[in-house]
């Protein structure tokens, strides 16, 4: 005997639109919120309704009152049938269809459990990447200091593009005024500068308000601690006690006491003393003017470092660990998220 169900059209067709519409009950609920919210204020939040004069075309009462008790809406709102444009049936719905339309309910239930699976898998990786954490770290997620932006995995880094169609480094180069820090460290190679010297710098921004991008590298147990606490002034430095900057990934190489991990911070300079190699013993004159910070022209701008006496001069930053400290990324199988698909062939990508 041939399924009811199977022959009755309205009634499949109804079945689907309820089907599709039990995917989507937030993005309905939202939508009801916002036409309730939008009569609410057509009704009776417009201050100039006691002085205009009312057209044909103007939204009254009686009309609110028709959409109000019309049953379709009913429906809507109720969630029972999520589609308004059609006059509701009988809630037993499949009292005169036989088995199979019992099972085409179930088999539809059954795809929740589907729908259910993918958002979990969605959350996870979104958690893996946003809220990623490198082997590194043993602390607990919850308490990152508020400065703390988020880690990068190694991978992501500007030496480990491809140069393939969407892994390649940023195309503006060297004259790249991007200041964003995630994109300074993941689109851009280890010799970028994001900005000029300070001396040029400060000649076009105001001296309070001067933020200047840094550069700061040691050690992947140091940087843990750095991501849950804050940045430790050293007791003694080449230029004052403090904490030390390069202007460039590279240019930490020149500088850092321990490697392993890499810092890329938005540095408030205040005032800012400039020195170089020559008059530095000047500078170290008990009787010289007082500074927030300390920046070194060097002969070569590659190794131009600064220093800030305060650790409240740093507003946010970004870490990443180095590869040989970090395996992580290998044991999620992070570096391969992006691979290109193989055809067959070792040449040949989709």
């Amino acid at each position: 005997m041939p399924s009811k169900l199977k022959e009755n059209k309205a009634t499949v067709a109804a079945f689907i639109l309820d089907w599709i519409s039990s995917i989507i009950p937030t993005f309905v609920g939202i939508f009801v919120a916002f036409i309730t919210a939008l009569l609410f204020w057509r009704c009776f939040c417009r201050d100039d309704k006691k002085n205009r004069v009312h057209s044909s075309e103007d939204l009254t009462t009686r009309d609110i009152c028709k959409i109000a008790f019309n049953k379709p809406v009913h429906c809507f709102i109720s969630l029972d049938c999520n589609y308004p444009c059609y006059i509701a049936r009988p809630k037993p719905r499949f009292q005169d269809v036989d088995s199979d339309g019992i099972h085409m309910a179930k088999l539809c239930g059954l795809s929740f459990i589907a729908l259910f699976l993918t958002f979990l898998i969605d959350f996870y990786r979104y958690w893996v990447w946003r809220h990623y954490h490198p082997s590194t770290d043993e602390y607990c997620h919850c308490t990152l200091s508020k400065k703390h932006q988020r880690y990068i995995p190694y991978h992501l880094m500007g030496m480990h593009h491809t140069m393939l169609f969407g892994d390649e480094p940023c195309a503006d180069g060297y004259v790249c005024t991007n200041r964003n820090l995630e994109h300074i460290m993941i689109f851009h190679l280890d010799e970028h500068k994001p900005q000029q010297r300070y001396s040029a710098i400060r000649k076009s921004e105001k001296l309070e308000d001067t933020i200047y991008i840094g550069f700061h590298q040691t050690s992947p147990a140091n940087s843990s601690s750095i991501a849950h606490s804050d940045f430790r002034p050293s007791s003694e430095g080449k230029l004052a006690p403090g904490i030390y900057f390069a202007r460039s990934k590279a240019g930490t190489e020149y500088k850092a006491n321990q490697h392993g991990a890499y810092i890329a911070a938005e540095v408030h300079m205040g005032r800012v003393k400039e020195v170089t190699d020559e008059n530095l013993n000047d500078f170290k004159n008990p009787n010289s003017s007082p500074s927030d910070a300390v920046y070194l022209n060097h002969e070569n701008e590659d190794k131009d470092e600064f220093c800030v006496k305060d650790a409240s001069q740093i507003k946010k930053w970004v870490i990443v660990v180095d590869q040989q400290y970090d395996t992580r990324p290998k044991k999620l199988g992070l570096i391969n998220e992006f691979d290109d698909t193989r055809m067959g062939c070792d040449y040949i990508y989709c």
